[in-house]
Parts: structure tokens; sequence; C-alpha cells
């Protein structure tokens, strides 16, 4: 009966063994491929080609939030934040908040780049959650991410502002 479980556990460690190999290996074809860039606007259809249309809108008002991400331009001058999946941003003294995004899509966790001229966020605007930036003069989003099953708890720009650092898993989150 060991011999047996012994001769079973080997196969099942090829087995594994092989899987893994088989899956580095698509990973790293997927690391060597061409990153796509895909552009999107803040000039759209209220469904963006999502599987649900818009069919009411609910109006609502409010001075406060809870659960919000919230973040500084690098001038001290504007405050850019998240509230109920779209993007606002708020003059530092004061003032009534302009939308930054809009629409289906749930758009969270803005950040601003080191010169001020994007805002990092994630969004399931492609319909999984991926990593975003729109440029805040030219007003178009550019995905930086593909992914169709993942988590983005958060993303920032390093200080220079020629890298961002963000979370990515589901179960098992890990820094990139």
């Amino acid at each position: 009966m060991g011999f047996i479980n012994f001769h079973e556990n080997i196969y099942a460690m090829i087995r594994t063994s092989l899987m893994l190999f088989l899956v580095l290996g698509l990973i790293q074809s997927k690391a060597q491929s061409p990153i796509i860039v895909k552009k999107d606007s803040t000039h759209f259809t209220s469904f963006k080609g999502l599987p649900l249309k818009a069919t009411r809108t609910i109006p609502l008002k409010t001075n406060e939030g809870t659960w919000t991400s919230v973040n500084i331009s690098p001038d001290g001058k504007t405050i850019v934040f998240d509230l109920m999946g779209d993007i606002y941003t708020v003059p530092f003294e004061g003032g009534k908040a302009s939308p930054v995004t809009t629409g289906l899509a749930y758009d969270n966790h803005p950040s601003f780049s080191p010169d001020g001229k994007r805002i990092l966020f994630i969004s399931d605007r492609s319909g999984a959650e991926n990593l975003w930036y729109i440029d805040t003069e030219k007003k178009d989003t550019v995905a930086l991410s593909d992914e169709n099953n993942q988590n983005f708890p958060g993303a920032v720009y390093t200080p220079d502002g020629n890298y961002i650092v963000y979370t990515k898993g589901r179960r098992n989150t890990k820094l990139y």
C-alpha cells in the first residue's frame, strides 16, 4: 500500500511541475507580447458598450461621503476624490466639485501624477477592474492594464513619475 501511494505522489508531483512550467511559459510569453494601448474618452454614451444600458437616472445631491479616496495635486491647488463610482475634483480652498468621470463604470482610487498632468485611477469600464489614467488637459483616458479577473486595491505613481506601483490579486494580493 505504501508503494502505490509513493507512485501516486510522484505522478502528482510530475503533473504539478508540468502545469507550473506551462503556466510560467504562458506568463512569460504574455509578458513579452507588445502592449496595446487602449484609449477612451470622457465624452461617451451612457452605456459605452457595456451589456447594461441606463434606462433611468436618480437625482442625488450630497455634501459628504464615506470610504472615499482623496489625493492632492502637486501644486496643492486641487483635490481629487472618488464618490459613488465617479471621480471629482474640487479646489483646495473649497467650492463646488466638478466631475472628472461619470457613467456606469465604477471609477475609484484617483491619484495625481507628480507633474499633475494625469490622474491615475482604477475602473471597470473595460468590463473588469484595470488601471487607467486620464490626461487632465486632453481629457482622454488610457488603459494601463488589460486584466479579466483581478482586483486592484490601489495604485500610485512613484515620486519621479516614471513608474506606477500597484497591488493586484483576488485572495492573495501582491505588490507590482
